[in-house]
């Protein structure tokens, strides 16, 4: 009796399909799966001046953030730079944390305390009754339940008015 090679199986081929599947979705990393898994997003839906003081003014940030999961999305904080005229003049975190109920939209507001010193140190002068153009670079640190802790960027660009002191 003469011995006939069996034709190859599929079987034999996945282990080395397999491998290039896996090592293209490590190469093509979290942006390639933005496509395939819902991705949280969020926006800035407002700035504004909450407070002044003769040493501090109070800033705002009012951050809409959506949660396309059938769970809750914690919010762990948020990172922030500040420039006025090109110049940086406050970098920082809040450690706040907030909770996006599964499926649902919530605008959240992260304040931020700026030292007057801080805008003189960069040569910016504001007066009580004037404005502050401003550019806000942040980042929203999100905890996803598919790819772990994630940073949402935003940036706003615009002038905020200042309240006159009374």
């Amino acid at each position: 009796m003469k011995t006939v090679p069996s034709p190859p199986s599929a079987h034999r081929f996945a282990p080395p399909l397999a491998a290039a599947a896996l090592l293209a979705a490590v190469v093509s990393g979290c942006a390639g799966l933005r496509g395939a898994v819902p991705y949280p997003s969020a926006s800035i839906h407002d700035v504004s001046v909450t407070g002044i003081t003769l040493s501090f003014l109070d800033i705002r940030f009012d951050v809409e953030i959506e949660n396309p999961y059938r769970t809750s999305l914690p919010v762990l904080g948020m990172r922030y730079a500040l420039s006025s005229n090109q110049k940086l003049f406050l970098e920082g975190a809040i450690e706040e944390s907030h909770v996006i109920p599964a499926g649902e939209s919530r605008v959240v507001p992260m304040p931020v305390r700026v030292p007057f010193r801080k805008l003189y140190e960069v040569g910016v002068s504001i007066e009580p009754g004037g404005s502050l153009p401003y550019r806000a670079d942040l980042g929203l640190e999100i905890k996803t339940p598919v790819v772990g802790s994630i940073e949402l960027p935003l940036a706003a660009e615009g002038s905020l008015s200042i309240p006159s002191l009374h």
